[in-house]
């Protein structure tokens, strides 16, 4: 397993799961948003604990944790700000393709 995949991956998962905490305690957030960003964050680390075991779960739970993370900061960011800010979520591509590609690596 590569370890930059393990890093990346790790800290994208904790990372959505704070942000998702921090969701929550906002009145403006929407609480489904908020609790799948939280969900694809647990997803992101479950992946990595899977990829020693069994290869095709880890690869669908990663996938299930990236898209959930991408649907949860949409909906997020038409609550919040009635809009989708598309330089957002090219970020938010750029840095999944990457964790795509090394976890293929």
């Amino acid at each position: 397993m590569n370890i930059v995949f393990v890093v990346i991956t790790v800290l994208y998962g904790l990372l959505s799961i704070i942000a998702g905490v921090l969701g929550l305690k906002q009145k403006k957030s929407s609480r489904l948003a908020t609790l799948m960003m939280i969900t694809g964050g647990a997803f992101l680390i479950m992946s990595v604990m899977f990829e020693k075991n069994n290869s095709i779960l880890s690869c669908i739970t990663l996938l299930v944790g990236l898209v959930l993370n991408h649907i949860s900061a949409i909906l997020s960011g038409i609550k919040i700000h009635g809009k989708v800010k598309v330089g957002h979520h090219i970020i938010r591509l750029i840095i999944s393709s990457v964790v795509m590609i090394l976890y293929f690596v």
